[in-house]
């Protein structure tokens, strides 16, 4: 008897401690971030003096809906189990890898448009304030150089206009969206009349109906 109240004991127990650990998937997000809070603060010396941990972690535990205590009582579960702690730590990497990915992705798409921006200036540093033929081209100076293009409070089709045109004005508009298209029989190779026959010739071989 005794025994099996031990036991009921010890089941409650393990009930009341697996419902206060922090799930797999929220813990290795909760020491990813702790990572790279500590990559962040342990890279500026002013912050690495004044760093508290108990402060620095307890924000990013508190996210996920957890408290400190949940977080240590977790890891002193696992530290038991290190199969499924060095899992939740792989799993940890494996958000780091997918996130450090992701920023050298956008690094990468930054530096391709701060190199495109300045060959886009360099190649209208002397035509900016100047008339521009190409329609596309305008619109690429608009676009990049919004700054160089003159405002209007009314746009007038002048001269003027069409050096600063923009779309903007209606006059860039009206100039850009026109479909010059020929008349359909101006591509016909021979416009020559076909004529028919005056009278249609009865078919000899054809048998009368009656």
């Amino acid at each position: 008897m005794k025994l099996i109240r031990l036991s009921i004991l010890a089941l409650l127990l393990l009930t009341s401690c697996g419902d206060s650990l922090i799930p797999h998937g929220k813990m290795s997000k909760i020491i990813a971030d702790i990572y790279v809070s500590d990559r962040y603060v342990f890279s500026d010396h002013d912050l690495m003096r004044g760093a508290d941990t108990s402060h620095l972690y307890g924000p990013i535990i508190k996210k996920y809906g957890y408290d400190t205590e949940d977080f240590v009582r977790t890891i002193g579960y696992y530290v038991e189990r290190p199969a499924k702690l060095k899992t939740i730590y792989a799993n940890a990497k494996l958000i780091l890898q997918a996130e450090l990915a992701s920023a050298n992705a956008q690094v990468a798409r930054k530096r391709s448009l701060d190199s495109l921006f300045a060959e886009i200036e360099i190649r209208f540093a002397q035509i900016a304030d100047s008339k521009i033929e190409d329609s596309h081209s305008r619109a690429i100076r608009w676009i990049y150089f919004p700054a160089k293009t003159q405002k209007w409070s009314s746009a007038v089709p002048d001269s003027t206009a069409i050096r600063y045109d923009a779309p903007v004005s209606a006059w860039w508009w009206s100039n850009n969206m026109k479909t010059i298209q020929k008349p359909f029989n101006q591509y016909e190779k021979n416009r020559s009349t076909i004529h028919s026959p005056r009278k249609l010739r009865p078919d000899s071989e054809r048998l009368p109906l009656h």
